[in-house]
């Protein structure tokens, strides 16, 4: 099993990799460049599956995302999750975020959300947004809290390490859905941070 040093990666390569297992056909592709996040795609089945796919059955992406803009806007973008992307017509049956790295910002609130725009740039309101994981999604819980609430980096809250989870099924419509980090609530005020890291667990069936 291939392992990395997470202190290698400090200053965040990107690297993705794509892994097809199951009886008669296993293979693996690594794709290493770019900055700001490292991601994953696993892909599990009955090998006669997956002869000929681009990425069948389920697919788990796996992110650490560097986290810094912050705005006083609900729902204004932070960062889109580079080379994700949520296929048409899949069904995303899991959602779960940690707090790798608190921010240098007291209070920085943020959720997950989805959206069939790509490129939205950061501190601009996401186009038409379905949050995935967050206080606008009833089944979302926490480390510290069965009730739904946003995700805390801020250092006040004391919430390194905390998780957030949410196993709600998510049915995609027929456009693709792409992944970002959005500001949640009204107290982020507009002063960017300077550290800040959040790993993030999306789980969908479906084909790329």
């Amino acid at each position: 099993m291939a392992r990395y040093d997470k202190d290698i990666f400090e200053n965040q390569i990107h690297g993705k990799a794509d892994i097809k297992t199951g009886t008669g056909a296993t293979s693996a592709t690594f794709v290493v460049g770019g900055t700001n996040a490292i991601s994953a795609s696993f892909v599990y089945g009955d090998g006669s599956n997956l002869s000929n796919v681009g990425g069948t059955l389920k697919h788990v992406i796996a992110i650490d995302q560097i986290i810094r803009f912050a705005h006083s806007g609900d729902n204004s973008v932070i960062v889109e999750l580079p080379d994700v992307k949520i296929p048409a017509k899949a069904i995303i049956t899991r959602v779960s975020a940690m707090v790798y790295q608190e921010s240098t910002l007291s209070t920085h609130e943020v959720s997950v959300q989805m959206s069939a725009t790509t490129g939205t740039s950061a501190d601009s309101t996401i186009s038409s947004g379905t949050e995935l994981l967050g206080a606008g999604v009833a089944n979302t819980v926490s480390t510290d809290s069965r009730s739904a609430t946003d995700i805390s980096l801020g250092s006040s809250a004391g919430d390194l390490k905390d998780v957030w989870l949410c196993n709600d099924t998510v049915r995609n419509g027929t456009s693709d859905q792409y992944i970002y980090i959005c500001n949640a609530g009204a107290g982020n005020g507009t002063t960017n941070s300077t550290r800040g890291e959040l790993s993030v667990v999306i789980e969908y069936y479906g084909m790329d």
